[in-house]
């Protein structure tokens, strides 16, 4: 093999090294916490590394608001710990392959019999070998002269999520007792079995009799779909829904029974058809903006078409039907309240 080709190797095997150390020498450590640990896949190695059984178990090292919940926050130092490990194998495989390059430069030499041009190979060999090594142990001050940031990795960071049950809309059906007119005939007239908003439905749909119903025979259900109703001045704001608010509640209203659903705001009745104005941290003071600045209520701060992107229910009663059916057409919920908030789906938070 020819000098050039051997210079060439080694300095590929002792760069790759300077990298490795770089990036590795300091491993910051995750804030422990005394909150119990959920169940994590640890990865297990397919090739196994002197130094390294297994890795750590994620630790607790803050928290993060989702939805006006308090989530923890894990820090994962798995790919550290391995170059951490792999850094140690990798300098000793190095510290190995300089030493045998050493040796045959000192072999080379020996055997030069005076000859000029092995001696000038011999002291090749041995000179690419140290500085080769310097410059691996001396990476570290290297690239922390450069930035600091370069020998320090960072845990990657995972939010955990609370778990939320998937539920589809279900129609509420009651039985009622019947009524009998003057001839001895069962009414089967719904609005007078069954009330406002609600259908004579077939038997099958409503749960299990029990002692107090096991004389009824009306099989009572909601009906759904309907119209929104709107508090005072609110049905004015209905120029600022956007498109993808429009999208939501269309697909909210049919999965919704008839009478729920009182919307109290979608934009601000001072700022209608001028949303942006507080739609940025500079919200005007006077008049002042009803929701908070950049809200979804004014595109969120992302989103500049001048529309609302979210849409409050004030029948409070209601929150749980609600809430189902706007998950169920990928809406963002929030209970802040006195009212149930609904987001479009390119829009989170207030």
């Amino acid at each position: 093999m020819e000098l050039k080709s051997i210079k060439i190797i080694l300095f590929a095997l002792l760069f790759s090294a300077q990298l490795v150390f770089g990036f590795l020498a300091f491993q910051p450590r995750a804030a422990s916490a005394n909150a119990s640990i959920p169940k994590w896949a640890i990865p297990e190695m397919k090739i196994k590394i002197p130094g390294l059984d297994k890795f750590s178990q994620p630790k607790q090292c803050g928290t993060k608001t989702i939805d006006g919940k308090t989530n923890p926050v894990w820090c994962i130092n798995w790919i550290g710990e391995y170059i951490r490990v792999f850094y140690k194998f990798a300098i000793g495989v190095v510290g190995i392959l300089a030493t045998v390059m050493m040796m045959i430069g000192g072999l080379v030499w020996m055997t030069a019999g005076g000859d000029s041009g092995k001696v000038g190979e011999a002291k090749s060999y041995i000179g690419a070998s140290i500085s080769g090594l310097v410059i691996a142990f001396a990476s570290y001050m290297i690239l922390y002269q450069i930035n600091p940031e370069l020998t320090r990795i960072k845990p990657i960071k995972v939010v955990e999520v609370n778990k939320v049950e998937m539920t589809t809309t279900t129609i509420s059906c009651q039985w009622k007792p019947g009524l009998i007119d003057g001839i001895g005939k069962h009414i089967t007239n719904p609005s007078q079995t069954c009330g406002n908003n609600y259908y004579l439905a077939s038997q099958n749909q409503c749960p299990a009799k029990t002692e107090e119903t096991k004389n009824w025979w009306n099989c009572c259900c909601q009906r759904l779909g309907g119209e929104w109703s709107y508090q005072e001045q609110i049905s004015q704001q209905k120029k600022d829904i956007s498109p993808a608010l429009q999208q939501l509640i269309n697909c909210m209203r049919p999965k919704l029974p008839v009478g729920v659903g009182e919307i109290s705001s979608i934009s601000d009745s001072k700022y209608v058809g001028d949303l942006e104005k507080c739609n940025s941290n500079g919200c005007p003071t006077s008049p002042k903006c009803t929701h908070s600045c950049k809200s979804c209520h004014y595109g969120g701060g992302v989103n500049h078409e001048n529309k609302s992107y979210a849409v409050d229910f004030g029948d409070e009663k209601n929150a749980a039907i609600i809430t189902s059916v706007a998950r169920e057409c990928d809406g963002n919920v929030l209970d802040e309240g006195n009212h149930i908030h609904v987001s479009a789906p390119g829009c989170r938070g207030s």
